[in-house]
């Protein structure tokens, strides 16, 4: 069940950014935030290197889904109090993550690289939403 689990969690992760980063939820401020048109209409060469983008980030979101499935299987596996509260733990978990490593590294990139403050904030927010549920979903389906 643990690999159901992971692949659900990457199925999560990607659907949530095609949803976070639609016009749906946050684009437009995304776009904004880059310095770009909001009615931007990429041309086929960008189209194209988005495609290749997309395929390296289900990669790196598999890479995550696999750490993080092992965290959640070690705490599991390792601490009682963990399997007597494993939902708590869990989002806890993915709270911990994402403040202990995701946070850090991006305001790094704002601080060092001068990424824009407001897309570090919607990038945040997703990866917040993303480890959380995924934490969730890797627990659930596949700590049983």
């Amino acid at each position: 069940m643990m690999v159901l689990s992971i692949v659900l969690a990457v199925v999560f992760s990607n659907i949530l950014g095609a949803l976070w980063y639609s016009p749906v939820l946050f684009v437009k401020p995304w776009l904004r935030s880059q310095g770009l048109p909001e009615d931007l209409k990429p041309s086929e060469a960008q189209k194209k290197e988005g495609m290749r983008s997309m395929m390296y980030n289900v990669v790196t979101t598999i890479i995550t889904m696999l750490v993080l499935g092992h965290m959640l299987a070690m705490g599991y596996q390792y601490f009682p109090s963990f399997r007597e509260n494993a939902i708590g733990a869990s989002a806890l978990l993915g709270v911990l993550v994402w403040l202990g490593y995701v946070v850090p590294t991006t305001l790094q990139a704002v601080f060092f690289e001068r990424k824009n403050w407001k897309t570090a904030g919607i990038n945040l927010a997703y990866r917040i939403i993303e480890l959380v549920g995924a934490s969730l979903l890797i627990t659930t389906i596949g700590l049983k």
